[in-house]
């Protein structure tokens, strides 16, 4: 069996999972390395103990391969582009995903987790999900390495790019657009993804598996942003479809948007259902937290006895269940 210590570098790690990420492995004592686009603004990293923040300034094979050196674990976040000003592009993935793997058998390295998302294949219909598949073979192939894919659902939490943007336009106006509306999702706390990637990291189970990690819950986008209304304390919301061309043209205009709930990012995510039948306590080994318990941390406005009728009206919802 392959050995392997704990020194770590973290790719992407200026994206919004990151720093949840290096919280977990800074938990476990891990050594880490976090490769981010701008310093500057990723300063607080550094707070945690055993982290060293280390800036590229371009996601180039140039500026990025010198941080393997000397590393024996990678945990590839590049596919996170939820913070646009620390995101690598599309166009530039690919060559860097292809030049980082034979850098990181030239170095040794013995294990690396990479993080993809729901329904990524090289036969999907989306061209996102397409890449997010190429991606994910690139490294599968490595004859050297423990490899684990990590295929995110939708993760939430505060700061994301769905329900704190639910959140944000609910406050300026009860009518709400919304595209994908009818797109079904499990969410998961993005604290709980960050928890599975870390405890992933020296669990022989995960060696050469596609992990698919998404929460018990099933609900459409017009589900979610219902519960984020509610635990807002909004009345009576108007939920309404958007269509793709108009949802495009939202995230085009950014912060001029008249409504202003969904991200370009967010966009190629939702292209396809984002569930799974694979349980995800059976991949950890521990449950994901329950959706009303990571509402209640960053919007809930309810008082007690609100939020106890709201709970009850809504204990016949659907759940997975473990095959």
């Amino acid at each position: 069996m392959m050995k392997f210590g704990n020194k770590v570098v973290v790719l992407g790690a200026g994206g919004w999972m990151g720093r949840e990420v290096i919280a977990r492995l800074s938990e476990q004592k891990y050594q880490v390395t976090a490769v981010v686009k701008r310093a500057s603004r990723n300063r607080d990293l550094a707070l945690f103990p055993q982290v060293k923040v280390r800036e590229v300034q371009d996601w180039s094979l140039e500026k990025v391969q010198g941080y393997l050196a000397g590393q024996e674990i990678v945990i590839n976040l590049l596919t996170d582009q939820s913070v646009s000003h620390e995101a690598c592009h599309d166009e530039a993935l690919r060559e860097l995903q292809a030049g980082l793997v034979l850098v990181a058998e030239e170095q040794a390295i013995a294990r690396w987790i990479q993080l993809s998302h729901l329904g990524a294949g090289t036969q999907a219909d989306s061209p996102w999900a397409q890449l997010c598949g190429l991606l994910d073979e690139m490294v599968i192939a490595s004859r050297s390495m423990l490899v684990t894919i990590l295929r995110a659902g939708l993760l939430i939490g505060q700061g994301d790019d769905t329900t704190t943007l639910y959140q944000a336009q609910l406050q300026r106006s009860k009518l709400m657009l919304m595209p994908n509306a009818e797109r079904q999702v499990q969410p998961l706390w993005v604290r709980d993804f960050a928890r599975a990637l870390a405890g992933a990291i020296k669990q022989p189970a995960s060696y050469g598996k596609i992990w698919e990690l998404a929460g018990d819950e099933d609900m459409s986008l017009q589900d979610l942003a219902s519960w984020v209304a509610q635990f807002q304390g909004v009345q009576n919301p108007t939920l309404l479809p958007m269509c793709q061309m108009n949802a495009k043209f939202m995230a085009l205009l950014g912060p001029l948007a008249p409504f202003r709930v969904t991200t370009a990012y967010q966009n190629k995510r939702m292209a396809n259902d984002q569930i799974t039948d694979q349980a995800f306590a059976d991949l950890t080994g521990f449950k994901p937290r329950q959706i009303e318990a990571v509402l209640s941390d960053y919007i809930s406005q309810m008082k007690t006895r609100q939020r106890y009728d709201f709970l009850r009206r809504n204990a016949g919802r659907k759940t997975t269940t473990s095959a």
